[in-house]
């Protein structure tokens, strides 16, 4: 769309922006992969270093070990906004980590809100952030601060908007996905004046075809609706809760299916499905791409799938070849590593035990952007995928490496400081 001078805030008008300057009208990918890792980087670095109570040198082993993760470095690289959406809410969290332990002063914080807020304009739901970052701000009893980021943040996504296109039609794709599968059900019986209005969106035939509800994307290109006929009026409105309304239990199944990757055991036992099928009777590759993937999504991608950007140097195969290699022992266990859901133990149970956080309340404040970002994934379900929750992943992953690296370290020193006192008795 670049290259055609055409714009769209699918991806928020604020990653539009950022793709077009940075890759100089589409001609290429490098320099907004290069500034996406780099700002991960960084943000991670402040993330990791935000626990006081930990050494340094650990902090410093903890995140060599964590770049060097295709985890890190492979979302890092990958042109996609969640790229920005992950790097503000590591900003934001280690911004909470260091006010809670008096690490940072007020001039700081502002301006860590400001920037982290910048980040998070680039998803559709950073409104509801914006709220998050107010009502925290107004719990510190911080009130000139909030006034502040609220109009900074809310001009700046004003302006983001200007000259760019808005799609309509993103905000109907998900109401429409859930008519879709109530419709679809072969029990459903719809009364003339329903099958009426749904006719003038899509053929029955279209509503009636089987297909899946665990991504919106796919089931309304399999809808391919007439979005001139979609408008938030009286009669949509109506239609739609009298349609749903149908199958409660069958609007709730597709928001479960396609939430599964935010929702955490043992409330929810619905695992994820592997990338990668563990059929050993299946020839290897059977009905998949090249990398594999075939149930899904992976946590990582591992293409360029834009032809026209796709460009080698000579004896990239020397780099590019372990690279995939890594990314592949990832997505292989796509289940484990790219359930956003079980990751969000680890990133809320370790820092209640580093920074010695006293109440639950207090604890869920602290991280309320990960509360906001299942909450948002839960209500909306957009699609089953790791990346929605990627801040929550490499959080949990980091706090993990955190926590072992700094046990690892008190059980070295234990044993040094006890071989020691031996030598001093003898």
């Amino acid at each position: 769309m670049i290259q055609s001078n055409q714009t769209i805030d699918w991806w928020s008008a604020t990653y539009f922006w950022f793709l077009k300057i940075t890759s100089i009208q589409g001609a290429t990918i490098a320099i907004s992969s290069a500034i996406g890792y780099s700002v991960l980087v960084v943000t991670l670095s402040y993330f990791v270093f935000s626990f006081s109570t930990v050494s340094r040198s650990t902090l410093r082993r903890a995140r060599l070990v964590l770049v060097a993760t295709p985890i890190i470095s492979v979302f890092g690289m990958t042109v996609s906004h969640d790229v920005f959406i992950i790097s503000g809410i590591l900003l934001i969290l280690g911004t909470e980590y260091r006010y809670y332990t008096d690490k940072i002063v007020n001039q700081r914080l502002t301006w860590n809100y400001i920037l982290g807020g910048v980040l998070l304009t680039n998803t559709r739901v950073f409104p509801v952030y914006l709220a998050g970052m107010a009502i925290s701000l107004l719990l510190k009893r911080r009130f000139r601060v909030m006034t502040f980021v609220s109009i900074v943040l809310t001009l700046f996504s004003s302006i983001s908007h200007f000259g760019i296109e808005r799609d309509e039609n993103y905000t109907f794709i998900h109401v429409l996905s859930d008519i879709k599968c109530v419709v679809q059900h072969k029990d459903t019986k719809l009364s003339p004046s329903e099958s009426e209005f749904l006719s003038r969106i899509a053929p029955m035939d279209s509503w009636k075809l089987s297909s899946q509800c665990s991504n919106i994307e796919r089931l309304v290109r399999d809808l391919d609706p007439n979005y001139k006929e979609l408008n938030w009026n009286k009669e949509f409105v109506k239609n739609y809760i009298k349609i749903v309304s149908k199958s409660p239990a069958i609007l709730m199944q597709a928001k479960l299916q396609r939430s599964v990757v935010a929702l955490p055991p043992p409330f929810f036992f619905t695992i994820p499905r592997n990338m990668v099928s563990s059929d050993l009777s299946k020839p290897i590759g059977l009905d998949t791409n090249w990398s594999l993937q075939e149930n899904g999504p992976g946590v990582l991608h591992p293409s360029v799938d834009e032809n026209s950007v796709n460009k080698r140097f000579k004896g990239q195969a020397l780099i590019r070849t372990p690279a995939l290699a890594g990314i592949y022992l990832v997505n292989q266990a796509s289940w484990f590593w790219g359930w956003g859901g079980l990751w969000l133990w680890p990133a809320l149970i370790i820092p209640f035990f580093l920074l010695k956080i006293l109440r639950v309340f207090q604890l869920l404040q602290i991280n309320f952007p990960i509360v906001i970002l299942h909450a948002s994934t839960i209500v909306i379900g957009p699609a089953a995928e790791a990346r929605h929750v990627g801040a929550t992943i490499i959080a949990g992953v980091s706090l993990s490496t955190i926590y072992i690296l700094s046990k690892l370290e008190a059980r070295r020193t234990f044993i040094l400081r006890g071989k020691r006192e031996a030598l001093e008795t003898r």
